[in-house]
């Protein structure tokens, strides 16, 4: 086990057996996973409403968590530069968006414009947002610059990765900025029809079509149907990991012909990938509401 196992254990006990407690606790990123420290401060979220704690922090995600609670209370503590013995300084960061920023980016978090963005575009694996960032929005729907595309990375990771956008815009903005600004895209198989289905339930402020599937299972059914057999072949694959080299080759191959000859390109994309042009053009006529 790693050191942080025992620690944990016995914190956890203590957050399922305590209340009316105060909770000092130093660092508790150290030794954790993020994922498990998330799912901590999780439960240290739930405890708080019968306890009162005191955690001290260099880590991002655990000020980001645990700030956007009702009630919390940010500080920063320095210490005077030369000063012996060692004096500290405590003062209350301002619920403003550029002091909330500027913590971040003293616990090595890099913003740099990621609030200046008109809305964000969270889409399933690479190869989508390759494709539609780098082709189909300049174009298609150039206005769409203004808006981020994101690559979860797999359908398992877009919840997570949406709730941590949530959470940290939150925390920076102090109201949720982008409710209604985010759009999320998957793959009409079973996994991204579950997906869909759970986050409309999870976010039922939110209009139902922010989530939605592709009508295709595989983003590389939109490719240029000169390419249609290579995509069979390619999602034929039974092995992950041969899959995913060969997608990512395949896409690499698709990007080369789309460069070769752009007017072939954009004609070839707009009947191969029409539902996706669509689509964009919708997100961009509800931007502009």
């Amino acid at each position: 086990m790693g050191d942080g196992v025992p620690n944990i254990v016995y914190l956890l006990t203590s957050l399922a057996t305590s209340k009316n407690k105060l909770f000092l606790v130093e660092e508790p990123e150290n030794d954790l996973h993020p994922k498990a420290l998330k799912a901590l401060l999780d439960l240290i979220i739930i405890s708080s409403s019968f306890n009162q704690f005191v955690i001290s922090t260099h880590s991002n995600i655990v000020v980001s968590y645990l700030c956007n609670t009702p009630e919390s209370q940010l500080l920063r503590i320095t210490s005077v530069p030369g000063k012996l013995p060692t004096e500290s300084i405590v003062e209350k960061v301002a619920s403003t968006l550029e002091a909330r920023i500027s913590v971040l980016q003293e616990l090595g978090y890099s913003f740099s414009d990621f609030a200046l963005w008109d809305g964000w575009l969270i889409l399933e694996e690479s190869s989508a947002e390759r494709i539609i960032r780098d082709y189909l929005v300049p174009w298609f729907v150039p206005r769409l610059a203004r808006v981020r595309t994101l690559a979860a990375g797999g359908i398992d990771k877009v919840e997570p990765i949406l709730e941590d956008f949530q959470r940290l815009i939150l925390f920076t903005h102090l109201q949720p900025i982008y409710k209604n600004r985010t759009w999320v895209r998957v793959d009409n198989d079973e996994p991204g029809k579950d997906i869909v289905s759970k986050l409309r339930t999870k976010y039922v402020d939110w209009s139902e079509d922010r989530f939605q599937t592709n009508d295709a299972d595989q983003f590389e059914y939109y490719y240029p149907t000169v390419f249609a057999e290579k995509v069979k072949t390619v999602l034929s694959i039974q092995d992950r990991q041969e899959k995913r080299r060969a997608k990512g080759e395949l896409l690499k191959e698709v990007m080369s012909w789309l460069d070769a000859d752009v007017a072939r390109g954009h004609d070839a994309l707009e009947q191969s990938a029409a539902s996706i042009i669509a689509d964009l053009h919708t997100i961009d006529s509800q931007l502009s509401i």
